[in-house]
């Protein structure tokens, strides 16, 4: 299978181009920026892409392609939202199925299967005794509204005969980069804590996990639509807080107040203060398997390499 992935050079594409080519399948990464040094497997397409309308010339790359995974977006968490970065983050997502879609029509290509990102912020703030599977409601606020365009513009991917998977993607727990990088740093200084009230429930995944997900996405024909890109197993975030500190042997005696987030961040505080229980019913489903389905050990064998693995 040739599979074309925007966002191939990211946290999560650079993974998942790893894993893809050990399972035999060839990889084409879309990029804005394909001559940014970044180690990929030397059997690796890169080719130059922009979601400008009057920029096709990368059009004819997707033309073999049996896949498409849209990875590619702008920052979300960790700036302030002003209305020109709104607009930026929403045509990155939304602008970028649209272009692939036209490429995919103008080129008659082949694709047989998209994968598009999108988040669990889908489903806006909800209380941990809200268990929500992939059929639930979204929200109202600017991440759930985003989520919701965001899929929607894949809906055209149908009429042209493509399988259509919206990765509904939790929290992303890896080495290397993400969000475990940015979270991790506070406790490795001995001043690390909870969020707000911690209470926030985080549905997070493992990297490995992750990338294990959107393979099988690639290859059983009976998943389509929206899918919970998470692990089993949701924690809040003062338990994870407290694993953190635990794998790294470092307090966990501080907790930053809502105050100073929303002081921080603004608006986009939102989504660290508040969370959802997100559950991957079609993935239990399907009777996938996680390698990580508890935080305890996902987070060992990331923080302490060779000391917790998998069972």
């Amino acid at each position: 299978m040739i599979v074309g992935i925007t966002g191939g050079t990211g946290f999560i594409g650079r993974a998942l181009t790893e894993h893809l080519t050990q399972l035999g399948h060839g990889v084409r990464i879309f990029s804005r920026n394909p001559d940014r040094r970044v180690p990929l497997p030397d059997a690796v397409e890169l080719v130059r892409w922009s979601t400008e309308p009057e920029d096709r010339g990368w059009y004819d790359a997707t033309s073999d392609l049996d896949a498409i995974i849209h990875l590619a977006g702008e920052q979300v968490v960790g700036r302030r939202w002003t209305a020109v970065s709104r607009e930026r983050i929403t045509q990155s997502r939304v602008g970028g199925v649209e272009a692939l879609l036209s490429a995919m029509a103008a080129t008659q290509s082949r694709v047989q299967v998209m994968i598009c990102a999108s988040g669990v912020g889908y489903y806006g703030a909800r209380s941990a005794a809200d268990e929500l599977g992939e059929e639930e409601a979204p929200g109202t606020d600017f991440l759930a509204e985003l989520c919701v365009a965001w899929e929607r513009a894949t809906a055209p991917a149908s009429a042209l005969g493509v399988r259509v998977v919206n990765a509904r993607l939790g929290i992303v727990l890896g080495s290397g980069g993400g969000a475990l990088s940015t979270m991790a740093l506070p406790f490795r200084l001995g001043i690390g804590g909870s969020l707000g009230d911690g209470q926030q429930m985080v549905s997070w995944v493992h990297l490995d996990d992750v990338v294990r997900q959107f393979a099988e996405c690639l290859c059983n024909s009976s998943l389509a639509g929206p899918m919970n890109f998470t692990a089993p197993r949701p924690v809040n975030n003062e338990v994870l807080s407290a694993e953190i500190a635990r794998a790294l042997k470092r307090p966990c005696a501080f907790r930053v107040p809502e105050w100073a987030l929303k002081l921080r961040f603004g608006e986009s505080a939102f989504p660290i203060l508040t969370g959802q229980c997100a559950l991957p019913k079609r993935f239990l489903r399907a009777n996938f398997e996680w390698r990580f389905p508890e935080v305890s050990p996902a987070l060992g064998a990331i923080l302490r390499p060779g000391i917790s693995q998998a069972p």
